[in-house]
């Protein structure tokens, strides 16, 4: 029948659909976790630096 045949090719265009759909995600999920990563390490350098500069204003101060 050609039912059947027709299946067969909507499961086959899913999987690929559903690797597809895999992969970017993934591709996403990692370039979010590698933006996420660079904020935090940019900020946290930037809070140390901060904290660095105030605690040496300080001592000036005194």
């Amino acid at each position: 029948h050609d039912l059947s045949g027709g299946f067969r090719v909507a499961q086959i265009s899913d999987n690929v659909y559903r690797k597809k759909i895999s992969f970017v995600h993934s591709r996403l999920e990692h370039i979010i976790l590698r933006s996420l990563h660079r904020i935090y390490f940019d900020l946290s350098i930037r809070t140390t630096d901060y904290y660095y500069f105030r605690s040496s204003n300080s001592q000036h101060f005194c």
